[in-house]
């Protein structure tokens, strides 16, 4: 990401966005042109700070939820995939992780196209937030950009990106 590739100093995105997007102007025949190019679209796609596309979907459980059910809250969104062993392993974790965190809500996508695998490993962990079953082909992964799975994101209470594409639950929480 631009912190591992400029350091942990404070930066304007959109502007080390744009210079990247210039570099690759200038580069375009080079590798190192196409890597910028890219660079510069991932991280152009969405800047921290910037309202995220809203969603509406259903639950497991049937209930209708959206963007606006996290109004006035910070929240941790998950998408994941049952019988992933990476996937599952991370979240495991997050029930102990959430009670740590109260103040955030928390909703997870998980892909699979088996109801009942989804359903399973949902009681199994004990997960008692907002689940929504996906399949590849779901909008959500399409509007946010999610490439790979597992993949954290965190959003403040207006909708808008705090940590695109977190590693992992725990980082960026603080």
């Amino acid at each position: 990401g631009l912190s591992e590739l400029c350091g942990t100093g404070i930066y304007d995105q959109s502007k080390l966005v744009a210079m990247m997007d210039r570099f690759a102007m200038l580069s375009s025949n080079s590798h190192l042109g196409k890597a910028a190019k890219n660079l510069a679209w991932k991280h152009g796609r969405f800047l921290v700070g910037e309202k995220a596309p809203e969603f509406y979907s259903r639950t497991i459980s049937g209930d209708l939820i959206s963007s606006k059910t996290f109004e006035g809250r910070p929240v941790l969104v998950e998408f994941t995939r049952v019988g992933n062993p990476m996937c599952e392993r991370e979240t495991v974790i997050l029930p102990d992780l959430m009670n740590s965190y109260p103040e955030f809500a928390q909703i997870s996508f998980i892909l699979n196209e088996d109801k009942n695998a989804v359903a399973k490993f949902v009681n199994e962990v004990g997960i008692d937030w907002p689940v929504v079953r996906i399949t590849e082909n779901s909008k959500i992964l399409e509007d946010l950009d999610v490439r790979s799975v597992p993949t954290y994101m965190i959003f403040d209470g207006n909708w808008s990106i705090l940590n695109y594409s977190a590693t992992e639950p725990s980082r960026g929480l603080d």
